[in-house]
């Protein structure tokens, strides 16, 4: 089988799953639609039969090419500072606006992880002591954040050094905010590349108005970081599909996907997925797949190795308190097998794994659990389990829980965004337009050029995360940090579309 038809028949294959996967998640929708909001269901039909008709009709116009069109009043230096200070100011009321949701929907510092993540900092930065090892010896994989966190509030103790703890989490949620702003400019900047426009006002416009990007901005943790590493990721894999002969841009790669591994570990699925599309691209080219994994392996395990190091030395915790609070893996694959909350947390899990000491009989007893659960599914349950419970549990929510999260413990009960998520209408939006997405994924994966790592590597980032997400303890929160590659989806397949509808045009035309 020679290259061409070895790169197409792989490509092709992992279309095919693709495209299953989406058609399959489509269905999920419509069930969860059906039975809990028919109006939503309703909606997206009726939109999509004027989609449908708009295009059809479309397609039906010949393109008039205008002829003696006016010169510009403008000359071309001069649009382009207009459009640089347009994009600054847009740019700067995205962040006006994320800030204002963050500070307005700002919870109580009693809830959840990102609470004992920033109390735990402020506390480590203020006086030296940490008091809850044992629950960053639970998660090592916090180990990031909370130094991330923790240098932020020695930032602020330097200017104010008698801020509170509540004044301190404000400003969290500014630099959380501005966090989000430079992952909307990374993402807008790679759509602008990839299809050579002009501007990025079409490409935010679609990014802020069809996914819940601008609604987890109340606190920092690891989904709005993780959503920067894995936009600033997909940029570089850009960069890599135009100059596969810049090591530096690898090096970069590497990098990234490590350090974003240590705040939220999908990263490393759009590292393997990468790893994959570069490997059916370049499967002759023996020396360059060789020089390529070199470089990819050696700077992706030589930072962890590193970091590794140092957050043994920079965390108060020994290695022996490691050893007794640490969760294993295993725990997490059997928390995704419960049937109390279809494969989502569940504390009474966390409870029993917590109580046992030592990794080793903590990683056991959970691997027990995994079997035990699998035998009392039997293999058909154990499908519907998987492949329906869970999945819908994690797929049939486009607001991606954003609004259940800013709910939970919140201190400002009158808002009218607070209104809006607590009569439905935040979630009804945003299903809307999850069907909508999804729909035209679906339509335009046809499309998908031969040869193009990008599109290639976005695919297989969505087939790994829905593999990953249907094995793991989920949650549809758990989606928000790979936004970029939704969104990148999405976008490619509205420009496939519209090259699509041009080029019909053009053949008749001529």
């Amino acid at each position: 089988m020679n290259k061409g038809k070895f790169e197409s028949y792989i490509m092709n294959i992992f279309q095919m799953i693709f495209l299953l996967a989406i058609i399959w998640i489509i269905i999920l929708n419509i069930g969860f639609n059906l039975f809990n909001m028919p109006s939503v269901l309703f909606l997206q039909v009726l939109a999509l039969v004027l989609i449908g008709y708009v295009i059809s009709s479309y397609l039906k116009i010949n393109i008039k090419h205008k002829k003696g069109r006016k010169k510009r009043n403008f000359t071309k230096c001069k649009l382009k500072i207009v459009n640089k200070l347009m994009l600054f100011a847009l740019f700067l009321l995205i962040f006006f606006i994320i800030a204002s949701i963050g500070l307005s929907l700002r919870v109580g510092l009693e809830n959840w992880d990102f609470a004992t993540v920033y109390t735990s900092a402020f506390e480590y930065a203020k006086t030296g002591n940490l008091t809850r090892v044992d629950y960053f010896g639970n998660y090592p994989n916090n180990d990031f954040i909370f130094f991330i966190v923790y240098n932020l509030c020695k930032l602020m103790f330097l200017f104010h050094p008698s801020v509170g703890v509540e004044d301190g989490y404000k400003f969290m949620i500014i630099i959380n905010s501005l966090i989000i702003t430079i992952s909307i400019f990374m993402i807008g900047k790679t759509a602008k590349r990839e299809w050579k426009l002009k501007n990025m006002f079409l490409p935010l416009f679609l990014l802020t108005t069809m996914f819940p990007i601008l609604f987890f901005s109340e606190f920092l943790y690891t989904d709005t970081l993780g959503l920067f590493f894995i936009s600033t990721i997909c940029y570089l894999v850009s960069r890599y599909k135009s100059d596969y002969k810049k090591i530096s841009i690898l090096f970069c790669i590497a990098i990234f996907c490590a350090l974003g591994y240590k705040i939220k570990a999908f990263a490393i699925i759009i590292f393997v997925a990468l790893i994959i599309s570069i490997i059916v691209k370049k499967i002759s080219e023996k020396n360059f797949l060789i020089k390529t994994g070199l470089t990819l392996g050696a700077s992706f395990f030589s930072i962890l190795i590193l970091m590794n190091l140092f957050f043994s030395w920079f965390m108060p915790i020994t290695n022996s308190e490691r050893e007794k609070f640490e969760i294993p893996l295993a725990h997490w694959v059997a928390m995704g097998l419960n049937t109390k909350t279809n494969g989502g947390f569940f504390i009474d899990d966390l409870i029993k794994t917590r109580s046992i000491d030592g990794y080793k009989e903590k990683e056991k007893n959970s691997k027990t659990v995994i079997k035990e659960r699998v035998r009392s599914f039997g293999k058909q349950d154990l499908f519907q389990f998987l492949f329906v419970k869970k999945m819908s549990r994690t797929w049939t929510s486009g607001d991606m829980f954003t609004d259940l999260y800013a709910l939970w413990g919140t201190k400002n009960n009158s808002g009218f965004l607070q209104k809006k998520m607590k009569d439905k209408s935040f979630e009804r939006y945003f299903q809307f337009i999850w069907g909508m997405f999804l729909i035209i994924v679906l339509i335009s994966g046809f499309f998908i050029p031969k040869g193009n790592i990008f599109e290639w590597t976005m695919q297989i980032s969505i087939i790994g995360l829905i593999i990953f997400l249907t094995l793991w303890e989920t949650n549809p929160r758990y989606l928000y940090c790979f936004i970029p590659v939704f969104y990148h989806t999405f976008f490619n397949s509205i420009m496939r579309i519209r090259e699509s509808i041009l080029s019909r045009n053009l053949n008749i035309l001529n």
